[in-house]
């Protein structure tokens, strides 16, 4: 019985051994320039259902110039994340948890960030040209220098964000909390 309970143990810890190496791996994938390596981890992510809520394995981590062009990251935790230079080109993050997350020179164009939550997010020059940030919350957000041109900013919270010298021509800030 008792070498029984000890294989047990031992198959356990390298199950869960295995696991974390796999979770790492993704998480360095995410990071990658190559956009199909740095999209295949984030499906990945998804699928295993570690993108989201409190236990998110992108939450906090550097993603810093990462090729996610097109990503599907829906409702994924990426508080306090930095994405410094990151490509976000077309991608869905709707929903996403992004508070603190430090999105400074990312290219998000045509991007969905709908019920985002970009709260103190740092966007400073950030590339947003005809992004949906419909209904997002953007409290405190540094959007200074932040190109917004033909952006969706409707129902969009701003309370407190600064906007120097962001370009806003052709965006939509109807119904928007400019607080």
């Amino acid at each position: 019985v008792t070498v029984f309970v000890i294989d047990f143990l031992n198959r356990r810890r390298d199950e869960q051994r295995e696991l974390r190496q796999l979770q790492d791996q993704l998480v360095r994938d995410a990071s990658s320039t190559s956009n199909e390596t740095a999209k295949n981890a984030v499906h990945q992510l998804m699928k295993r259902s570690w993108l989201e809520g409190d236990r998110g394995l992108l939450q906090g981590m550097d993603l810093s110039l990462a090729e996610l062009e097109d990503a599907y990251l829906i409702n994924a935790n990426l508080q306090k994340a930095k994405l410094v230079g990151a490509n976000l080109n077309g991608a869905s993050l709707g929903g996403a948890q992004l508070e603190g997350a430090d999105l400074s020179l990312a290219r998000l164009g045509g991007t969905s960030l709908s019920g985002a939550n970009l709260n103190n997010a740092h966007l400073f020059g950030t590339v947003l040209q005809r992004a949906y940030l419909d209904d997002a919350n953007l409290q405190g957000a540094d959007l200074t220098g932040a190109n917004l041109e033909g952006a969706n900013l409707l129902g969009v919270s701003l309370q407190g964000a600064r906007l120097g010298s962001a370009q806003l021509n052709g965006a939509i800030l109807s119904y928007a909390n400019l607080d």
